[in-house]
């Protein structure tokens, strides 16, 4: 059951780590060239987070392939998509359009069709 819990844990931290590679991407646009050091600092150590916590979800994913089979963690993962996108809407405000909505149902049906 516990490690479960951790696959959700990564599933949501790396939803949170795509919404702040996002943010910082939106960012960098901001800035003129005059207040580089402030890009630097703000900007990049967003990239820092962002890419650090890509790293730490490998090593637990790694560590969680230990103890779920493959086919049961692809299943977690896919839903990887569906909580980016959730996010995304809640923190960066951004609209549900029809084609995210069609392409999150095709992504999890396609994932539970392969592997139930």
């Amino acid at each position: 059951m516990w490690i479960i819990i951790i696959s959700i844990f990564v599933v949501i931290l790396n939803g949170m780590c795509q919404i702040v590679l996002k943010i910082s991407a939106n960012k960098s646009k901001l800035y003129s060239k005059s207040s580089m050091r402030i890009k630097i600092l703000h900007v990049y150590s967003l990239m820092l987070l962002g890419y650090s916590g890509f790293i730490s979800i490998t090593i637990l994913t790694t560590y969680i392939l230990k103890f779920l089979p493959l086919k049961t963690m692809t299943i977690i993962m896919s839903f990887n998509y569906v909580v980016t996108i959730l996010l995304a809407i809640i923190i960066l405000k951004e609209k549900v359009t029809k084609n995210k909505l069609v392409g999150t149902f095709i992504i999890i049906i396609g994932v539970l069709v392969y592997n139930v």
